[in-house]
């Protein structure tokens, strides 16, 4: 908890554990009932005791200056893609809608991410679901994100419905042997996809914290890279574990760190809590190689203790566009002045309209407020 100092910068680092009391990082998908992210009521409480012991760094106010003249050189949009039936003569129109709304805001690149599914913690099955885009529903954004000149990231997202209370960074299969052989399996029509296509760059593992460092994934690159020839990435989260890019992928970051700050924080402490992250966590490769694939909030009041959470905490009953907006900005000026890679924002529902905004129902949607400052990160302002 905060101090009775006032705006004291605290840090919540936290592990697997806290992202295991969250539950994990992504929206909830429309009216469907599979669901990406958590359904915390509340910001969890730094004393829970499904956290390991947090550590705590107290922060200055200075905001590192920010390098003006640096471009982000990627600059993306993440794009939440759950089939829900619509054909192929739809979806194409729906595309080219969204793409041209994503390149007008600035962007040079899109990550569609895709649901995938398994029965449980320690199963070893992997396989599509009904809300599964198949790889022809995939070509149809491939090409609109072309036609806009987006460069393209595919996403297969392990779905957490069968999951709960858990998440996908604590898989604990019995045979991993077995797990890895079905995983390439299912993803190897993705990967043919992605080849066929050129699109630049496959997220091969995403948020599989337990299983990143696991023998097997050399395997699993090898067997990729037999199908598909551009760059595979493998994407960790926010915590302490699974920070391992096995050669030769490359390495991302989903960058919901919480800072324990309150709404009314300034920007500068924003920064400074997340400038600690890039100090204490060691990644495998220079931060200028690193892009945070994923950076998102809901708009409201506390979500900077839990960025991660993207339903309505308990006693909110109005918006807050302005955390969205400090935690945008805040997130752009860290890329920027440690010259990442990039930044992609999370996330546009698709098919839907991209520019459906938050609402007490869906608070992570992008504010209107929020849809400028990608624009102005982008720009560079």
């Amino acid at each position: 908890m905060l101090t009775t100092c006032g705006l004291v910068g605290y840090l919540a680092i936290t592990g697997a554990g806290a992202q295991s009391a969250s539950a994990s990082v992504h929206a909830v998908k429309k009216t469907t009932t599979t669901t990406r992210r958590t359904t915390t009521t509340k910001p969890p409480s730094t004393t829970t005791t499904t956290k390991p012991p947090v550590t705590t760094t107290t922060t200055s106010t200075t905001l590192p200056p920010v390098v003006s003249s640096y471009v982000i050189p990627l600059r993306g949009i993440d794009l939440d893609d759950y089939a829900d039936g619509t054909s192929i003569a739809a979806l194409t129109p729906e595309a080219a809608t969204t793409m041209n709304y994503i390149k007008s805001l600035g962007a040079n690149s899109v990550s569609i991410a895709f649901p995938i599914y398994t029965a449980s913690l320690t199963s070893n099955t992997i396989s599509l679901g009904a809300t599964t885009p198949t790889p022809a529903d995939l070509n149809v954004l491939i090409a609109a994100a072309k036609t806009n000149g987006l460069s393209v990231a595919l996403r297969p997202l392990l779905n957490e419905t069968n999951l709960r209370p858990a998440w996908r960074g604590v898989l604990a299969p019995s045979n991993r042997a077995l797990w890895f052989t079905n995983y390439l399996k299912v993803m190897s029509p993705y990967l043919a996809l992605a080849q066929a296509d050129k699109v630049p760059t496959f997220q091969v593992m995403s948020e599989l914290e337990s299983l990143n460092g696991d023998v097997h994934v050399k395997a699993l690159l090898a067997g990729a890279a037999k199908i598909y020839k551009g760059n595979l990435q493998i994407v960790s989260s926010w915590g302490k574990t699974g920070m391992i890019a096995t050669a030769p992928a490359s390495f991302a970051v989903d960058n919901y760190l919480p800072v324990k700050v309150p709404p009314t924080a300034p920007v500068s402490y924003l920064v400074t809590g997340l400038t600690s992250y890039l100090k204490q966590f060691k990644w495998p490769v220079p931060a200028t190689k690193v892009n945070f694939a994923e950076v998102g909030i809901s708009a409201q009041d506390n979500a900077y203790y839990f960025p991660s959470v993207s339903t309505l905490f308990a006693g909110n009953t109005v918006l807050n566009p302005q955390v969205q907006v400090n935690w945008f900005k805040a997130n752009c000026a860290v890329v920027r002045t440690n010259k990442m890679l990039g930044i992609s924002f999370w996330a546009i529902d698709f098919p839907g309209s991209p520019t459906a905004p938050a609402t007490l129902a869906n608070p992570s949607r992008f504010s209107p407020q929020a849809a400028q400052e990608i624009s102005y990160c982008f720009s560079g302002r």
